[in-house]
């Protein structure tokens, strides 16, 4: 479906130790040497108090920041990220990753959050982050897989389902990955 320009979500549950992620990598082998792009991000237990967690990890290695690169290396690579996606539209999108991202919004695109309150800016970055997806899809399939689920906090899990409807519309495939966990009555799921 993804080759022929058509998205979907796959969902992927299970106990642990079932092989959930020797799966995805097997998927990863198979589709190796195809033209589309495989990003991930993986929710971990502490990053439920870390808004946007997994999403962090996919932006920055599209963008190709690293761990190494400061404040102003992380920025110059997602501006030119932004700028090679948007070229007529950067002030739209970059100040609002930036933000995601929590890299200081620089020059005159400061002006665009400074006085934007917590549901303004959440507003703006789930506008630009779905443009984001939306445009690195039309250009390359994009397979974007999130592993363990079940650890994301709010935000993302609300920005996730805000990106759902985008497989309508583009070559974009969600691969949701968690642990099914097992509950007596009483007890919720996710």
């Amino acid at each position: 479906h993804l080759l022929t320009g058509r998205g979907s979500i796959v969902s992927v549950i299970g106990d642990a130790g079932l092989g959930k992620s020797r799966l995805l990598a097997e998927l990863k082998n198979q589709v190796t040497g195809w033209n589309l792009l495989w990003l991930e991000g993986r929710a971990v237990s502490f990053s439920k108090s870390i808004s946007y967690w997994p999403f962090l990890q996919i932006i920055k290695t599209c963008a190709g920041i690293t761990e190494e690169d400061d404040e102003g290396e992380s920025w110059e690579k997602l501006e030119r990220k932004v700028t090679s996606l948007f070229p007529a539209q950067v002030a739209e999108i970059l100040p609002y990753i930036a933000s995601l991202l929590a890299l200081e919004v620089r020059n005159e695109l400061s002006e665009r959050v400074k006085y934007l309150d917590g549901e303004a800016m959440g507003r703006q970055i789930f506008r630009a982050t779905r443009r984001f997806f939306k445009r690195l899809s039309l250009r390359y399939p994009l397979l974007l897989v999130f592993e363990d689920l079940q650890w994301a906090d709010q935000s993302s899990v609300s920005l996730l389902e805000h990106l759902f409807p985008l497989v309508r519309e583009v070559p974009l495939l969600i691969c949701c990955v968690s642990r099914l966990y097992h509950h007596s009555p009483g007890t919720h799921l996710l």
